[in-house]
């Protein structure tokens, strides 16, 4: 077995495995793909060898797993989260109409204390007219 020594920039790594260039460079950078620094037509270039860039496309062949998604089980999810916010829901409403309800009775009482008849203050040697 010959062991392919083509290597390739980061632009054309990053076209080969169907990422940005900025993720390659991030990977480099982590060290989850091996790149060499070498001089380039303008100045110092990273070069990823083909079989770092094969292996990384094995990778992510294995990790790109698409799955169906289940109309039935999409549905069950959506009712599950509609359900709970339902439910905190009527607990907030809950709450709001016992303080409406509080509120209402502390209007009430101080309608009453407004209204009620206002007694004069008299000094003690004055005999309220009666």
């Amino acid at each position: 077995m010959s062991k392919d020594s083509r290597t390739y920039s980061i632009a054309e790594a990053a076209e080969r495995l169907g990422l940005s260039k900025k993720t390659v460079r991030r990977r480099i950078q982590k060290g989850d793909l091996p790149a060499k620094l070498e001089e380039g037509p303008y100045g110092p270039e990273y070069r990823i060898p083909a079989e770092a860039i094969t292996t990384a496309q094995e990778v992510i062949d294995v990790v790109k797993v698409e799955r169906p998604t289940d109309p039935m089980t999409l549905a069950m999810v959506i009712v599950q989260a509609l359900e709970e916010r339902d439910r905190r829901l009527q607990e907030e409403i809950a709450g709001l109409r016992q303080e409406v309800t509080e509120l209402t009775q502390a209007l009430e009482s101080y309608r009453k204390a407004i209204e009620a008849p206002k007694k004069r203050w008299h000094w003690p040697w004055e005999r309220p007219a009666e």
